[in-house]
């Protein structure tokens, strides 16, 4: 893959255009999550006023953002307009792949320039960046991506940008100091969006010097554990308790030994193993790796925590009205229909202790969500329609009559007894931010011990 470079200083745009080898034709990206295909050849980004051109940003940041953006697409090597350092070039040829030119007398970037530094949320106003933001604190900057449509007829987003500056407008006056980068990466794939997580980073490695960033913060899913690290989930017959942390510890990445605890349903029904074709570029120790190059850190302070724990602290400290779940919503106005709508009224319906009728959920499901269906009957790979539906099992006789359910009965004993014991998995967050992020959740989680 190619990637070429182009500053236009009346527009104080930066565009790159994408040319693909002929191996890497089709573009595709698979894994547990999702499906995604490279759909254009070019992105834009919308410089900010603070950053005067190209040359402001050290070439490793640069090659780092490229590199988040297109790297599922890269199948060998990764050429680029302008040189690396040998330090950026290093850390990325262990993935298997070499990225070219390479200069030599190129320094590693310093970061020598940046003021105090602080944390950053890679912020999209939904649930789990929002709660990221409300443990962080205002001492973190919100770094949002809003898609840009400038072009006429070029792919615009299918999703007003309402809801999303609602949230920053809410977040500001709380105290937060909040930025938004403007591009169209996510025009970059089909389906629209990003085709991994950690694309969303980008604005932060763009601002980090001029607003004096040292970190990064990433709020997810539980199940996109699988595609931070590759791994899938399997169903143990029995919880056995451990003395220590590190019994029933599994290693993700046997290379690096970077060991992950039991993960959802809460320790105790589902473990991550190891699996046999991990990919370097698959693994969270790859990608620090990578940030390391630009003096920045990534972490992810909610993983562990389940979407039902978020959606009760939300409400109990009456911040559920401030953020937009919707993904078609207005300021004041959720659209009722899409699936975000679907999946959290109900989660809220059922954590507040207004019982939805279930027989009803699950034939919207099948009808208009087809998502929600195909996913649960999948065991090992824990998505967040497992989390969804055990919530709701308090009596199994209410649920509809589906065999799956009578699985997941066996789990929701446990669940229910463990899910507002939030556990960080170990190697999602690192050990120096670890007691930040459980004085956060301890801030948070307060409220439910009243």
């Amino acid at each position: 893959m190619q990637i070429k470079h182009f500053f236009n200083s009346k527009t104080h745009t930066i565009s790159f255009s994408i040319q693909l080898a002929e191996d890497e034709t089709p573009a595709i990206y698979n894994d547990t999550r999702k499906s995604a295909q490279l759909r254009n050849t070019h992105f834009r980004m919308l410089l900010p006023d603070k950053i005067d051109g190209f040359e402001c940003l050290h070439p490793d940041q640069w090659a780092l953002i490229i590199l988040l953006t297109v790297f599922p697409f890269v199948k060998s090597d990764l050429r680029l307009s302008f040189a690396v350092s040998s330090t950026f070039a290093t850390a990325y040829n262990c993935s298997g792949k070499h990225i070219f030119p390479i200069d030599p007398t190129l320094e590693p970037y310093g970061g020598s320039n940046r003021p105090a530094l602080r944390p950053s949320v890679a912020f999209n106003g939904r649930v789990h960046s929002f709660t990221t933001a409300a443990i962080l604190g205002t001492s973190s900057s919100l770094i949002a991506l809003n898609h840009w449509d400038s072009i006429v007829g070029e792919r615009s987003s299918p999703y007003p940008q309402d809801a999303l500056f609602y949230a920053l407008d809410n977040l500001e006056e709380k105290g937060y100091d909040v930025h938004v980068v403007k591009t169209d990466i996510q025009s970059l794939y089909e389906p629209y969006g990003f085709a991994h997580p950690l694309t969303s980073t980008v604005g932060a490695i763009l601002l980090s010097d001029v607003l004096g960033l040292d970190s990064v913060h990433v709020g997810c899913h539980m199940d996109e554990l699988a595609t931070y690290g590759k791994c899938t989930a399997r169903r143990t017959k029995q919880h056995v308790h451990t003395s220590s942390a590190a019994a029933g510890s599994y290693q993700l990445d046997t290379q690096q030994r970077t060991k992950v605890n039991y993960i959802s349903f809460k320790h105790h029904q589902l473990q991550l193993d190891a699996s046999d074709s991990v990919s370097v570029e698959s693994t969270l120790f790859f990608w620090r790796e990578m940030f390391k190059t630009v003096r920045m850190r990534i972490d992810f302070p909610l993983c562990g925590a389940t979407d039902a724990v978020l959606v009760k602290l939300l409400a109990e400290h009456q911040l559920w009205s401030t953020m937009h779940y919707c993904l078609y919503s207005r300021p004041t106005t959720k659209c009722g229909v899409c699936v975000e709508c679907f999946y959290y009224d109900s989660l809220y319906q059922s954590v507040m202790r207004h019982k939805p009728v279930f027989e009803k959920i699950w034939n919207v499901c099948t009808t208009a969500y087809p998502e929600a269906t195909t996913s649960i009957y999948n065991l090992k790979i824990p998505s967040r329609w497992h989390m969804f539906w055990v919530e709701h099992i308090t009596r199994v006789d209410i649920l509809p009559q589906e065999k799956v359910f009578k699985k997941l009965a066996l789990y929701s004993r446990e669940y229910h007894t463990h899910k507002y014991t939030i556990h960080n998995v170990d190697h999602i967050i690192q050990n120096e931010f670890q007691n930040k992020v459980k004085q956060g959740i301890r801030r948070l989680i307060s409220v439910l011990a009243k």
